[in-house]
């Protein structure tokens, strides 16, 4: 609230906006606004509403609307809580590369061989981005982010994948915000 929209009482009794303009007073005291309703007056003389907020008013009494609190993605974001969910979620994408089923693989193979085996062929994507700041208040870029949230490096994610896969060497790629698990044929 600007000054100029706080209103008091001067010495006479009047209700007065900063600007000194006197405002419209009904008999009991309260501001009368311009559509003819009656806005209390504290004992210090400002306008208030029934929960005894402040309310700012123009010189013509009328009530000024304020603007309503406002709760922001990054105020949403920020919170711990949030951060949490999210580090245990980017664990859980994590722990799944190395989970990835001889089923789930196979097709992913077969079509990496009658496409002429090219190298960095990907059988696996997922996305992460590490957030601006972690639960513990530290900033990390994706590797320091990953074992982080995880315990473990990219590396060790993708080492079962490897042992399920003996003679096609697995590795990954990444190209923001997508890390891409790819074979190479050994």
């Amino acid at each position: 609230m600007s000054d100029s929209s706080e209103s008091v009482m001067d010495a006479s009794g009047s209700v007065v906006d900063a600007s000194g303009s006197s405002l419209p007073v009904d008999g009991s005291g309260s501001v009368v606004d311009a559509s003819g309703s009656s806005l209390p007056v504290d004992g210090s003389g400002s306008v208030v509403d029934a929960s005894g907020n402040l309310l700012p008013v123009d010189i013509s009494g009328t009530q000024i609307p304020l603007p309503p609190p406002t709760l922001t993605l990054a105020d949403i974001l920020a919170t711990q809580e949030v951060l949490v969910k999210r580090e245990a979620d980017d664990k859980s994408k994590l722990e799944a590369i190395g989970q990835l089923s001889i089923d789930t693989l196979r097709p992913k193979l077969i079509a990496w061989a009658v496409a002429g085996f090219p190298n960095n062929y990907a059988i696996h994507e997922l996305s992460i981005v590490p957030p601006a700041c972690c639960s513990d208040g530290v900033t990390r870029g994706l590797a320091d982010y990953i074992v982080f949230c995880s315990g473990k490096s990219l590396s060790d994610h993708i080492a079962p994948l490897q042992t399920t896969l003996p003679d096609i060497t697995v590795t990954f790629t990444f190209t923001p915000p997508v890390i891409s698990i790819v074979v190479i044929k050994a």
